[in-house]
């Protein structure tokens, strides 16, 4: 009985591994804002800028935009 118990808490603690490594894979979309850490599961890019942003950092206002950045950019 005790080793039943040891071996669901060694499959609990396998699921919440996996658990874990697919919430780091999910959430890959890092804000470009100085100082901002925040992660997104999905690319939200600024139209000016073509950076990745947080949701409360995903207009230009809210991130300073200084728009394209090179000649390439500007084309797009």
């Amino acid at each position: 009985m005790v080793s039943d118990l040891h071996l669901d808490m060694g499959k609990l603690h396998c699921i919440l591994n996996s658990l874990m490594l697919l919430l780091l894979e999910i959430y890959t979309n890092k804000c470009s804002a100085d100082g901002c850490k925040t992660k997104e599961m999905i690319p939200v890019l600024c139209e000016s800028c073509r950076q990745n942003y947080c949701l409360r950092h995903r207009h230009p206002s809210d991130h300073d935009c200084k728009g394209p950045t090179s000649a390439k950019e500007q084309a797009l």
